[in-house]
């Protein structure tokens, strides 16, 4: 697991990122962008940064932007569970089963504790009508 999700970042674009989850987690769009703006302005390349970014247009229903958003994330940091089960997510919704169940083992191969990957796996296959994996 990733010791420090913001590692790199000056105390600012920390305050920004941390409010920006917190502005996702109660479904406020509007100032999560906006710190997101801002955050991606000094640091558009930072991991945490687009994990955060496709989380929001996940969010927003912008489900092709998202993937691409969170492939570019999880190139950066190819062993972060959480990254993985988002873009795991983010494949769900659009549509593609099969590369969301990918994810979603790879991601419990990372972390076999995450139990949200789990709990996502477990809806990847029933959605395909395959529960025993």
């Amino acid at each position: 697991m990733i010791a420090d999700r913001l590692e790199g970042l000056g105390p600012r674009i920390r305050e920004h990122a941390r409010a920006c989850e917190t502005a996702l987690e109660r479904g406020d769009l509007a100032d999560a962008e906006s710190r997101l703006e801002k955050a991606l302005a000094a640091a558009p390349g930072h991991p945490e940064l687009l994990r955060l970014c496709g989380l929001s247009e996940l969010f927003n229903g912008r489900t092709e932007n998202a993937v691409a958003l969170l492939q570019k994330s999880m190139s950066a940091r190819p062993g972060d569970a959480l990254v993985v089960a988002n873009l795991g997510t983010a494949l769900a919704q659009r549509g593609h089963l099969d590369a969301a169940e990918r994810a979603f083992r790879r991601a419990t191969e990372l972390d076999p504790m995450f139990v949200d990957a789990w709990f996502n796996l477990g809806r990847a296959l029933d959605l395909r009508h395959d529960a025993a994996g």
